[in-house]
């Protein structure tokens, strides 16, 4: 895909994520327009204390191989800034899926760099319950 058409594609998936944080939790986000000039993740999160923690990457692709989510996840890691880095993802013709942290869902896991991928409603879920909080500990959801 040539490079206007991929930052079209990636425009369009990145609108794509901000309207799921509208259709499930009412939130309106916005897309970071500078991160081609100044760097960063794709979607500032920040304004309301449910996302405000969270860097969100968003990567559309014709495929989503290991290999390719790897790397994907990497960058999101790296342009966190102290954030919580969270990957949304797919391939053509597929589901968003979201990679996380595997110690957003089991403190056992804090401090390693095991990383799941789960479905958009279970991410909202945790997103609903208060899961993500600023740093790096994780609030108990009775």
């Amino acid at each position: 895909m040539s490079g206007s058409k991929s930052r079209t594609k990636g425009a369009a998936a990145e609108r794509e994520v901000v309207q799921l944080f509208r259709d499930y939790l009412g939130i309106k986000l916005q897309r970071n327009l500078q991160q081609s000039i100044n760097g960063g993740f794709d979607i500032q999160a920040g304004g309301n204390p449910l996302t405000s923690s969270l860097a969100i990457e968003v990567k559309h692709h014709k495929t989503a191989t290991q290999a390719q989510v790897s790397g994907w996840w990497k960058q999101a890691c790296d342009q966190a800034g102290g954030g919580i880095p969270v990957l949304f993802f797919r391939a053509d013709r597929q589901a968003w899926r979201v990679m996380i942290g595997a110690e957003w869902l089991n403190p056992d896991f804090s401090g390693k760099s095991e990383v799941v991928i789960i479905e958009t409603s279970l991410f909202f879920l945790m997103v609903r319950e208060e899961r993500f909080i600023s740093g790096s500990q994780l609030r108990e959801v009775a």
